[in-house]
Protein backbone atom coordinates (compact mmCIF):
# COMPACT_ATOMS: atom_id res chain seq x y z
CA UNK A 1 0.00 0.00 0.00
CA UNK A 2 1.32 3.62 -1.15
CA UNK A 3 2.09 6.10 1.79
CA UNK A 4 2.65 10.04 1.49
CA UNK A 5 6.35 11.03 2.05
CA UNK A 6 5.64 12.30 5.58
CA UNK A 7 3.72 8.79 6.65
CA UNK A 8 6.50 6.97 5.19
CA UNK A 9 9.48 8.69 6.62
CA UNK A 10 7.68 8.18 9.98
CA UNK A 11 7.69 4.81 9.59
CA UNK A 12 11.01 3.82 8.84
CA UNK A 13 12.32 5.66 11.58
CA UNK A 14 9.82 3.76 13.42
CA UNK A 15 11.12 0.22 12.05
CA UNK A 16 14.72 1.43 13.26
CA UNK A 17 13.79 2.05 16.80
CA UNK A 18 11.68 -0.91 16.81
CA UNK A 19 14.38 -2.87 15.51
CA UNK A 20 17.74 -1.66 17.39
CA UNK A 21 15.97 -0.67 21.05
CA UNK A 22 12.57 -1.96 21.30
CA UNK A 23 13.13 -5.58 20.40
CA UNK A 24 16.16 -6.70 22.16
CA UNK A 25 14.21 -5.05 25.09
CA UNK A 26 11.04 -7.03 25.00
CA UNK A 27 11.62 -10.28 27.33
CA UNK A 28 12.58 -7.39 29.70
CA UNK A 29 9.34 -5.65 28.96
CA UNK A 30 7.28 -8.57 29.56
CA UNK A 31 9.17 -8.95 32.79
CA UNK A 32 9.48 -6.46 34.27
CA UNK A 33 7.87 -3.39 32.28
CA UNK A 34 9.35 -0.76 29.90
CA UNK A 35 12.87 0.42 30.84
CA UNK A 36 13.33 4.26 31.54
CA UNK A 37 15.62 4.69 29.21
CA UNK A 38 13.43 3.61 26.25
CA UNK A 39 11.35 5.93 27.28
CA UNK A 40 13.71 8.60 27.07
CA UNK A 41 14.67 7.22 23.57
CA UNK A 42 11.09 7.45 22.84
CA UNK A 43 10.81 10.97 24.14
CA UNK A 44 13.60 11.94 21.89
CA UNK A 45 12.63 10.79 18.82
CA UNK A 46 9.19 12.63 19.78
CA UNK A 47 6.89 9.42 20.01
CA UNK A 48 5.51 10.62 23.79
CA UNK A 49 4.43 13.53 21.68
CA UNK A 50 3.25 12.43 18.30
CA UNK A 51 0.37 14.18 18.68
CA UNK A 52 1.08 17.31 20.81
CA UNK A 53 1.84 20.43 18.38
CA UNK A 54 5.46 21.53 17.89
CA UNK A 55 4.94 24.78 20.33
CA UNK A 56 4.19 22.56 23.00
CA UNK A 57 7.18 20.18 22.38
CA UNK A 58 5.41 17.63 20.42
CA UNK A 59 6.15 15.72 17.05
CA UNK A 60 2.60 17.46 15.47
CA UNK A 61 2.02 14.31 13.48
CA UNK A 62 -0.81 13.93 11.25
CA UNK A 63 -3.63 10.83 11.78
CA UNK A 64 -1.34 8.57 9.06
CA UNK A 65 2.31 9.07 10.77
CA UNK A 66 0.52 8.75 14.08
CA UNK A 67 -1.25 5.10 12.90
CA UNK A 68 2.19 4.28 10.91
CA UNK A 69 3.85 4.41 14.31
CA UNK A 70 1.79 2.55 16.40
CA UNK A 71 1.51 -0.11 13.80
CA UNK A 72 4.66 -0.41 13.61
CA UNK A 73 5.42 -0.32 17.42
CA UNK A 74 3.32 -2.98 17.92
CA UNK A 75 5.03 -5.56 15.91
CA UNK A 76 7.63 -5.72 17.99
CA UNK A 77 6.35 -4.28 21.36
CA UNK A 78 2.29 -4.02 21.94
CA UNK A 79 3.04 -2.95 25.18
CA UNK A 80 5.61 0.13 23.93
CA UNK A 81 2.48 0.74 21.35
CA UNK A 82 0.01 0.89 23.85
CA UNK A 83 2.09 3.06 26.19
CA UNK A 84 2.36 5.94 23.69
CA UNK A 85 -1.26 5.36 22.24
CA UNK A 86 -1.88 6.08 26.11
CA UNK A 87 0.37 9.07 26.27
CA UNK A 88 -1.04 10.48 23.06
CA UNK A 89 -4.96 9.86 22.58
CA UNK A 90 -5.87 9.57 26.05
CA UNK A 91 -3.92 12.06 27.92
CA UNK A 92 -2.35 14.81 24.86
CA UNK A 93 -5.49 14.62 22.89
CA UNK A 94 -8.21 15.48 25.77
CA UNK A 95 -5.63 17.90 27.41
CA UNK A 96 -5.36 19.87 24.18
CA UNK A 97 -9.14 20.29 24.24
CA UNK A 98 -8.46 22.95 26.81
CA UNK A 99 -5.51 24.90 24.54
CA UNK A 100 -4.90 28.59 26.55
CA UNK A 101 -5.15 26.65 29.96
CA UNK A 102 -1.56 26.87 31.68
CA UNK A 103 -2.41 23.50 33.62
CA UNK A 104 -3.12 21.47 30.36
CA UNK A 105 -0.56 22.78 28.16
CA UNK A 106 2.27 22.34 30.71
CA UNK A 107 0.69 18.56 31.44
CA UNK A 108 1.25 18.06 27.80
CA UNK A 109 5.02 19.83 27.34
CA UNK A 110 5.43 17.33 30.65
CA UNK A 111 4.52 14.31 28.55
CA UNK A 112 6.22 15.12 25.31
CA UNK A 113 9.58 15.61 26.45
CA UNK A 114 9.57 12.54 29.09
CA UNK A 115 9.99 14.39 32.35
CA UNK A 116 6.26 13.46 33.14
CA UNK A 117 3.47 10.87 32.09
CA UNK A 118 0.10 10.70 32.52
CA UNK A 119 -2.92 8.32 32.41
CA UNK A 120 -6.46 8.40 31.83
CA UNK A 121 -9.05 6.97 34.58
CA UNK A 122 -11.39 4.85 31.88
CA UNK A 123 -11.40 1.94 33.73
CA UNK A 124 -15.12 2.42 35.17
CA UNK A 125 -16.39 2.62 31.34
CA UNK A 126 -14.73 -0.91 30.86
CA UNK A 127 -16.96 -2.63 33.54
CA UNK A 128 -21.11 -2.80 32.91
CA UNK A 129 -21.43 -1.97 37.06
CA UNK A 130 -19.86 1.75 36.12
CA UNK A 131 -18.96 2.00 39.93
CA UNK A 132 -16.46 4.22 41.19
CA UNK A 133 -14.86 6.75 40.00
CA UNK A 134 -13.89 10.38 41.86
CA UNK A 135 -16.30 12.85 43.41
CA UNK A 136 -15.93 16.25 45.11
CA UNK A 137 -16.55 16.24 48.78
CA UNK A 138 -15.81 18.77 50.89
CA UNK A 139 -13.84 20.25 48.64
CA UNK A 140 -11.63 17.19 47.98
CA UNK A 141 -11.78 14.70 45.57
CA UNK A 142 -12.66 11.13 46.81
CA UNK A 143 -13.26 7.83 45.39
CA UNK A 144 -12.19 4.91 43.96
CA UNK A 145 -10.85 3.66 40.66
CA UNK A 146 -10.88 0.05 39.80
CA UNK A 147 -8.32 -1.01 36.39
CA UNK A 148 -5.99 1.97 36.86
CA UNK A 149 -3.93 1.78 33.89
CA UNK A 150 0.33 3.08 34.34
CA UNK A 151 -1.01 3.76 37.85
CA UNK A 152 2.95 5.13 38.19
CA UNK A 153 1.64 8.51 36.63
CA UNK A 154 2.57 11.78 37.89
CA UNK A 155 -1.26 13.08 36.90
CA UNK A 156 -3.86 11.55 36.34
CA UNK A 157 -7.10 12.75 34.15
CA UNK A 158 -10.93 12.11 35.02
CA UNK A 159 -14.31 14.17 34.34
CA UNK A 160 -15.94 16.31 36.70
CA UNK A 161 -19.93 16.38 36.71
CA UNK A 162 -20.54 19.11 34.23
CA UNK A 163 -18.27 18.30 31.40
CA UNK A 164 -14.92 19.51 32.64
CA UNK A 165 -11.54 17.70 33.15
CA UNK A 166 -10.34 17.07 36.16
CA UNK A 167 -6.10 17.04 36.01
CA UNK A 168 -5.02 15.01 39.67
CA UNK A 169 -1.70 15.49 40.52
CA UNK A 170 -1.29 13.88 44.28
CA UNK A 171 -3.63 12.38 47.01
CA UNK A 172 -3.99 8.92 45.38
CA UNK A 173 -3.16 5.28 46.85
CA UNK A 174 -2.53 2.26 45.47
CA UNK A 175 -4.53 -0.78 46.24
CA UNK A 176 -4.35 -4.03 44.99
CA UNK A 177 -2.04 -4.70 41.97
CA UNK A 178 -3.71 -6.75 39.19
CA UNK A 179 -1.66 -9.91 37.68
CA UNK A 180 -2.12 -9.24 34.07
CA UNK A 181 -2.90 -11.46 31.20
CA UNK A 182 -1.50 -9.38 28.50
CA UNK A 183 0.14 -6.00 28.03
CA UNK A 184 2.73 -6.86 30.85
CA UNK A 185 4.85 -3.89 30.20
CA UNK A 186 2.17 -1.19 31.83
CA UNK A 187 1.02 -1.75 35.07
CA UNK A 188 -2.69 -1.71 36.38
CA UNK A 189 -4.04 -1.69 39.94
CA UNK A 190 -7.02 -0.22 41.82
CA UNK A 191 -6.83 3.40 43.71
CA UNK A 192 -8.15 5.06 46.30
CA UNK A 193 -7.98 9.08 45.76
CA UNK A 194 -8.40 12.00 48.67
CA UNK A 195 -7.11 14.59 47.08
CA UNK A 196 -6.86 18.14 48.59
CA UNK A 197 -7.87 21.62 46.61
CA UNK A 198 -4.37 22.05 46.03
CA UNK A 199 -3.36 19.09 43.84
CA UNK A 200 -5.90 18.76 41.28
CA UNK A 201 -7.50 21.45 39.30
CA UNK A 202 -10.93 21.66 37.28
CA UNK A 203 -10.46 22.62 33.98
CA UNK A 204 -13.55 23.95 31.87
CA UNK A 205 -16.95 22.67 32.96
CA UNK A 206 -20.05 22.78 30.80
CA UNK A 207 -22.86 19.98 30.50
CA UNK A 208 -22.57 18.36 26.91
CA UNK A 209 -18.34 19.25 27.12
CA UNK A 210 -15.18 16.58 27.62
CA UNK A 211 -16.25 13.08 28.55
CA UNK A 212 -13.98 9.72 29.23
CA UNK A 213 -15.87 7.94 26.35
CA UNK A 214 -15.44 10.74 24.03
CA UNK A 215 -11.79 10.41 24.38
CA UNK A 216 -11.96 6.74 23.93
CA UNK A 217 -14.27 6.62 20.62
CA UNK A 218 -11.51 9.91 19.74
CA UNK A 219 -9.02 6.60 20.16
CA UNK A 220 -10.82 4.40 17.97
CA UNK A 221 -8.16 4.72 15.10
CA UNK A 222 -4.97 4.24 17.78
CA UNK A 223 -6.47 1.34 18.58
CA UNK A 224 -7.33 -0.18 15.61
CA UNK A 225 -3.14 1.11 14.53
CA UNK A 226 -2.65 -0.84 17.18
CA UNK A 227 -4.10 -3.94 16.83
CA UNK A 228 -3.10 -3.78 13.05
CA UNK A 229 0.78 -3.96 14.48
CA UNK A 230 -0.31 -6.88 17.31
CA UNK A 231 -1.92 -9.12 14.36
CA UNK A 232 0.88 -8.36 11.85
CA UNK A 233 3.68 -9.40 14.11
CA UNK A 234 2.18 -12.33 14.95
CA UNK A 235 1.72 -13.30 11.26
CA UNK A 236 4.99 -12.55 10.06
CA UNK A 237 6.47 -15.08 12.74
CA UNK A 238 3.88 -17.80 11.69
CA UNK A 239 4.94 -17.48 8.34
CA UNK A 240 8.85 -17.30 9.07
CA UNK A 241 7.95 -20.68 11.19
CA UNK A 242 5.95 -21.85 8.21
CA UNK A 243 8.86 -22.09 6.05
CA UNK A 244 11.22 -23.38 8.54
CA UNK A 245 9.65 -26.03 10.23
CA UNK A 246 9.36 -29.55 8.41
CA UNK A 247 6.88 -32.31 9.36
CA UNK A 248 7.25 -35.61 7.34
CA UNK A 249 10.05 -34.48 5.55
CA UNK A 250 8.03 -31.22 4.15
CA UNK A 251 7.83 -27.27 5.08
CA UNK A 252 4.93 -27.03 7.04
CA UNK A 253 3.91 -24.19 4.32
CA UNK A 254 3.57 -26.50 1.68
CA UNK A 255 0.18 -28.25 3.61
CA UNK A 256 -3.04 -26.36 2.09
CA UNK A 257 -4.86 -25.92 5.21
CA UNK A 258 -1.50 -24.22 6.62
CA UNK A 259 -0.93 -22.48 3.39
CA UNK A 260 -4.49 -21.46 3.12
CA UNK A 261 -5.00 -20.00 6.55
CA UNK A 262 -2.10 -17.79 6.64
CA UNK A 263 -2.63 -16.45 3.16
CA UNK A 264 -6.28 -15.62 4.04
CA UNK A 265 -4.99 -13.70 7.21
CA UNK A 266 -2.81 -12.27 5.05
CA UNK A 267 -5.30 -10.45 2.73
CA UNK A 268 -7.64 -10.14 5.38
CA UNK A 269 -5.28 -7.76 6.91
CA UNK A 270 -4.11 -6.07 3.66
CA UNK A 271 -7.89 -5.20 3.36
CA UNK A 272 -8.02 -4.11 6.61
CA UNK A 273 -5.17 -2.00 6.70
CA UNK A 274 -6.11 -0.01 3.30
CA UNK A 275 -9.27 0.96 4.82
CA UNK A 276 -7.97 2.13 8.07
CA UNK A 277 -5.18 4.35 6.70
CA UNK A 278 -7.35 4.98 3.88
CA UNK A 279 -10.40 6.49 6.22
CA UNK A 280 -7.57 8.50 8.50
CA UNK A 281 -9.64 11.51 7.46
CA UNK A 282 -13.00 10.06 8.21
CA UNK A 283 -15.80 10.20 10.45
CA UNK A 284 -16.61 8.28 13.90
CA UNK A 285 -18.59 5.77 12.13
CA UNK A 286 -15.38 4.36 10.12
CA UNK A 287 -12.82 4.75 12.78
CA UNK A 288 -15.26 2.39 15.54
CA UNK A 289 -15.64 0.51 12.53
CA UNK A 290 -11.63 -0.37 12.38
CA UNK A 291 -11.43 -0.42 15.43
CA UNK A 292 -13.82 -3.33 16.26
CA UNK A 293 -12.69 -5.58 13.53
CA UNK A 294 -9.09 -5.11 13.67
CA UNK A 295 -9.11 -6.09 17.63
CA UNK A 296 -11.46 -8.60 16.42
CA UNK A 297 -8.77 -9.92 13.96
CA UNK A 298 -5.93 -9.15 16.00
CA UNK A 299 -7.15 -11.97 18.20
CA UNK A 300 -7.14 -14.12 15.70
CA UNK A 301 -4.00 -13.49 13.64
CA UNK A 302 -2.44 -14.31 16.94
CA UNK A 303 -3.97 -17.69 17.81
CA UNK A 304 -3.67 -18.67 14.43
CA UNK A 305 0.40 -18.05 14.91
CA UNK A 306 -0.05 -20.04 17.73
CA UNK A 307 -1.23 -22.88 15.78
CA UNK A 308 0.78 -22.61 13.29
CA UNK A 309 3.81 -23.21 16.26
CA UNK A 310 2.06 -26.15 17.54
CA UNK A 311 3.45 -26.83 21.13
CA UNK A 312 6.44 -24.43 20.57
CA UNK A 313 3.46 -21.39 20.41
CA UNK A 314 3.07 -21.38 24.25
CA UNK A 315 6.87 -21.39 25.25
CA UNK A 316 7.76 -17.15 25.29
CA UNK A 317 10.72 -18.29 23.70
CA UNK A 318 9.46 -18.09 20.32
CA UNK A 319 7.77 -14.69 20.99
CA UNK A 320 4.03 -15.42 19.96
CA UNK A 321 2.32 -15.70 23.08
CA UNK A 322 2.55 -12.60 23.95
CA UNK A 323 0.72 -11.37 20.59
CA UNK A 324 -2.59 -13.58 21.50
CA UNK A 325 -2.57 -12.00 25.45
CA UNK A 326 -1.87 -8.47 24.35
CA UNK A 327 -4.45 -9.09 21.65
CA UNK A 328 -6.86 -9.87 24.13
CA UNK A 329 -5.91 -7.40 26.56
CA UNK A 330 -6.46 -4.45 24.19
CA UNK A 331 -9.64 -6.09 22.51
CA UNK A 332 -10.43 -5.47 26.32
CA UNK A 333 -9.25 -1.90 27.64
CA UNK A 334 -10.40 -0.35 23.82
CA UNK A 335 -13.60 0.07 25.35
CA UNK A 336 -16.78 -1.76 26.12
CA UNK A 337 -17.33 -3.89 22.95
CA UNK A 338 -21.33 -4.06 23.59
CA UNK A 339 -21.24 -0.15 23.90
CA UNK A 340 -19.16 0.39 20.47
CA UNK A 341 -21.26 -2.44 19.17
CA UNK A 342 -24.66 -0.16 20.17
CA UNK A 343 -22.89 3.29 18.98
CA UNK A 344 -22.04 1.70 15.53
CA UNK A 345 -25.00 0.25 15.09
CA UNK A 346 -26.71 3.56 16.04
CA UNK A 347 -24.33 5.46 13.21
CA UNK A 348 -24.83 3.15 10.44
CA UNK A 349 -28.95 2.15 11.09
CA UNK A 350 -30.06 5.19 12.79
CA UNK A 351 -30.64 6.22 16.32
CA UNK A 352 -32.57 3.49 18.37
CA UNK A 353 -31.11 0.73 16.97
CA UNK A 354 -30.05 -2.63 18.74
CA UNK A 355 -31.97 -0.99 22.05
CA UNK A 356 -33.33 -3.82 22.60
Amino acid sequence: MRMDEETELVLNFAREFAEKDVAPAAALIEESGIPGELLAKAAERGYLGAVAPEDLGGASLGPAPYMALLETLASSSPSVAFYIMLQNSLVISPLLGFRGSEEAEAAVRSVADGTGSGTLLFGELLSNARAGGLKLAGGHLVGSCRYVVHPSAAFFISESQDGGLLLVRGGGSRKDSYPRLGMRGVGFCSMEFETPPAHYTRIGGRKGGWSIASTLNSASRAIAATALGIAEGALSRAVRYAAERKTFGSELRKYQPVAHALSMMQAELESMKAYLYGSAAGDAREGLAAKLLLTDAAVRASRLSMQVHGGNGYFSDYGVEKYYRDAMALEALGGNRNDDLKLLSGLMLGEGSASI
